[in-house]
């Protein structure tokens, strides 16, 4: 009888230590228009709530419409290609 509660308890302990930290790394990455595949790093469970507390952490990004590279949100110009941004 103690044998599935305790691959209940494992499959929770799994879905904790992994999955979670991993789905709110990307959706972090993802508002702030970083790349979610830091969250590759989630294998490790204890890097993966490293890797959330990071993303969760930095500056957004925003995309330059001349170059379309990702330049900081309050740039001004951009590093790329030096276009002007609108204030």
């Amino acid at each position: 009888m103690e044998t599935p509660l305790m691959i209940v308890f494992l499959l929770v302990g799994a879905a904790v230590c992994w999955v979670i930290p991993i789905i709110l790394g990307v959706r972090a990455a993802r508002k702030r228009n970083r790349s979610p595949h830091w969250m590759w790093l989630g294998t490790y469970p204890v890097l993966g709530w490293i890797v959330v507390a990071v993303i969760s952490s930095l500056p957004p990004l925003r995309e330059c419409p001349q170059c379309a590279e990702k330049v900081k949100a309050h740039a001004k110009v951009c590093r790329y290609c030096a276009h002007r941004f609108d204030a």
